[in-house]
């Protein structure tokens, strides 16, 4: 699914700060590209948070 609302993506980016926690660099620039040229898709983002999930080492 497009992210094509920035004004939701900006409320969600918001409340992330507001309740003091923090994304990857990567999904970041991920979500400010989004709110730029809509061409970001949902999908995009699972799939870094995947690939980022994935790699981190087991505790």
């Amino acid at each position: 699914m497009k992210i094509n609302n920035s004004e939701t993506l900006k409320q969600a980016l918001a409340n992330i700060r507001l309740a003091n926690l923090s994304l990857s660099p990567e999904v970041y620039a991920l979500l400010k590209q989004a709110l730029k040229d809509r061409n970001v898709d949902t999908n995009d983002i699972e799939i870094l948070l995947k690939s980022y999930f994935s790699a981190s080492p087991k505790s």
